[in-house]
């Protein structure tokens, strides 16, 4: 017979009775059986009944997601049918998080992940409501599996990172959020993220006092109370404890190699606004690890963030002063990010995220023959091919290369997805307005037809259609 723990898994939902407990262990012992036999559609259907009983059962959840992975022998889509027959349990999903039916979400959510286990909006939505009850563990491996589908997701990274924070798992929330940045590179939240789960983590290894929770009542350990002659030896122990940036120079002067505390401190003194203290930590790292490619792009990124820094204390003054020195700094700002990503294509030249974004800089920079061989570059991705046709279009007509721009505008129309509602906008402006430049009033009235069915306060696209009407009534 399994054991307690095996038998639980993790967090446990309360409320059960030993009854109702043992009826679900015999269950999970029946499809643990049926899934070794290869009998998935029973196993199924017995971890199902596990699950919604206990859904805050660790094992219960993995051998229910485990089963599934065989049955569709690990396709990352599940059922062919799925889309349709999963249309009731997704309205289902919808209902009970609207009521904030949390377990009525699991249970419907079971049934969608039937038909398709890597369904990542059933995932996340059964991961919030695991995030509602409390049941941590069970959490994470439901966004797990949505990575398993789309493992540079920034939505999913993001969503992972926050439920390892949760748990005090501060590496594995940091490699999460660094995922997001490298989907998103100027991602704010991500920077500020991992520079605080970076002081978090250095506080916790080194059972320091968190200047974050001062003023937090704390719940003390069950225990005897201490003697005021105890308290009073404490108190000054607590005073005289090390910030981060003592601890982290105190291990830095223990082994000067460790470059990872050279990093870590200085994203200690980014999150204090201390950036020369930052740049100058670095340099240090540098002189010691010199061959070290991830240093220089970490100097530049303090470098950035400086910038940044300064920016938005100057948004708070007005003034045509003021407003140059932003204009002046933007400047600087863009040309801090076509060295960051310029590097980043040199390291990895297959990346063809870093490549579209290196692209998107010069574009900015209207530096328009760097930018179209960076989109060239990137267009070959699937996820960045229509944003670079897009792209391409308007690096083209910038050059007054009109032919190859409609080309490129024509194609990203055709790959872009419905749900890219505004890039649909985009191209179908753009393909208009070039066409009327040209004097194609039919493909142009096309385009903007179709933009104006879709948005008609989209930009001057009212006018332009009457443009097209006076042009034909004159020819007329």
């Amino acid at each position: 017979m399994m054991s307690e723990q095996t038998q639980a898994g993790g967090a446990r939902s309360e409320g059960l009775s030993e009854a109702a407990r043992r009826r679900l262990q015999e269950c999970f012992k029946q499809g643990s059986m049926r899934m070794a036999q290869e009998n998935y559609d029973y196993a199924a259907e017995l971890f199902t009944t596990c699950v919604a009983g206990d859904p805050g059962n660790s094992a219960y959840v993995q051998s229910f997601l485990a089963n599934l992975k065989k049955k569709y022998k690990d396709n990352k889509k599940g059922s062919a049918l799925a889309s349709i027959q999963g249309m009731r349990h997704l309205a289902n999903i919808k209902r009970a998080a609207a009521t904030k039916d949390w377990a009525g979400v699991i249970r419907a959510g079971l049934e969608m992940l039937k038909l398709n286990p890597w369904h990542t909006s059933t995932l996340e939505a059964m991961a919030n409501a695991c995030r509602e009850l409390g049941y941590h563990e069970v959490r994470l491996l439901y966004l797990k599996m949505a990575l398993e589908a789309r493992p540079t997701d920034p939505a999913i990274n993001k969503l992972c990172a926050e439920a390892y924070a949760d748990l005090g798992q501060y590496d594995q929330a940091i490699t999460h959020w660094q995922l997001v940045l490298k989907a998103k590179p100027n991602d704010e939240e991500a920077t500020k993220a991992i520079a605080k789960l970076t002081v978090e983590r250095t506080i916790h290894r080194g059972g320091y006092t968190d200047p974050t929770r001062a003023g937090r009542k704390e719940v003390p350990a069950a225990g005897p109370a201490p003697s005021p002659a105890a308290g009073a030896a404490a108190a000054p122990a607590a005073e005289t404890a090390p910030s981060p940036e003592k601890a982290l120079l105190a291990e830095i002067r223990r082994d000067p190699t460790n470059i990872a505390k050279y990093i870590e401190l200085a994203e200690f003194y980014v999150t204090q606004a201390q950036f020369d203290r930052a740049k100058e930590t670095l340099s240090r790292a540098q002189q010691v690890a010199p061959d070290d490619p991830d240093i220089p792009e970490r100097l530049i990124d303090v470098e950035l963030r400086e910038i940044r820094h300064q920016i938005q204390k100057l948004e708070q003054t007005k003034g045509a002063e003021a407003a140059d020195q932003i204009a002046q700094l933007e400047k600087q700002a863009l040309e801090k990010e076509i060295e960051l990503f310029r590097r980043r294509v040199e390291r990895f030249p297959a990346h063809a995220a870093f490549h579209y974004e290196l692209g998107l800089r010069y574009k900015a920079a209207e530096k328009w023959s760097e930018a179209i061989t960076e989109f060239q570059k990137a267009r070959s991705d699937p996820h960045h091919r229509a944003a670079c046709l897009l792209e391409l279009g308007q690096c083209f007509q910038a050059i007054k290369q009109n032919k190859l721009a409609m080309q490129h505008y024509t194609e990203a129309l055709k790959e872009l997805s419905d749900r890219d509602v505004d890039r649909q906008k985009l191209g179908r402006y753009l393909a208009g307005k070039l066409a009327l430049e040209l004097g194609d009033l039919d493909t142009a009235e096309e385009h903007l037809t179709a933009l104006a069915a879709i948005d008609f306060s989209y930009r001057d696209v009212a006018s332009l259609l009457q443009e097209i009407t006076a042009r034909r009534e004159a020819k007329s």
